[in-house]
């Protein structure tokens, strides 16, 4: 458990000396995927690491027709939770857990600065989640994006907010029989930006 707070610390630090900012935002967006379509609302965070680099993260979860939900998260959170849930005390599984949590879904650099800046991303560690109840569907599969955000920022009082559009091709990595293998979300992130 030491080495674990030890490389959190570490981490942390190392994130104390990056150049950029800390946004968190929520975020809308929709999802297609052959003639499956959803909407999902979540949280997206991007994680300065090293100047212009980041590290992504993006959970949300939304209806889907008929009675059904979809849900999407990063690969660490929901193996990182189960190890936590069924560890059953074990340090060392308990430890995996806690560290799998904070894995990100990806990495991410800013190709622009300044007021309008752009940012891309490759998030290679995702999951989506798809429930019907009638008829019964459930599906679990790995996915990855490949996004680009456009970031509006604009100072409100003491508040540095921004508005960022974003578009992303999804990758499913091993879809299902009748499961198209690409997809692509469109959406939109309103939120905050802070100094590390």
């Amino acid at each position: 458990m030491r080495f674990v707070l030890t490389l959190i610390i570490a981490l942390s630090i190392r994130c104390c000396y990056a150049q950029d900012v800390l946004d968190i935002g929520i975020y809308g967006e929709h999802f297609q995927l052959g003639d499956r379509a959803q909407q999902s609302y979540g949280l997206m965070i991007h994680f300065p690491f090293a100047e212009r680099f980041t590290l992504n993260y993006q959970a949300g979860i939304g209806p889907r027709q008929p009675e059904g939900l979809f849900v999407h998260a990063p690969a660490g959170a929901i193996g990182g939770g189960w190890l936590l849930a069924n560890s059953n005390g074990g340090r060392w599984l308990s430890a995996l857990g806690l560290l799998m949590t904070v894995l990100p879904e990806g990495i991410g650099y800013y190709t622009t600065t300044g007021k309008f800046p752009t940012h891309v991303s490759v998030n290679p560690l995702g999951v989506s989640y798809w429930y019907r109840r009638d008829p019964y569907y459930e599906k679990a599969k790995m996915s990855c994006n490949f996004m680009v955000r456009g970031k509006m920022r604009k100072t409100v009082g003491t508040w540095d907010i921004y508005l960022a559009p974003f578009a992303a091709a999804t990758w499913i990595y091993a879809p299902s029989p009748g499961m198209e293998k690409w997809g692509v979300r469109a959406g939109v992130a309103l939120g905050l930006e802070t100094d590390m």
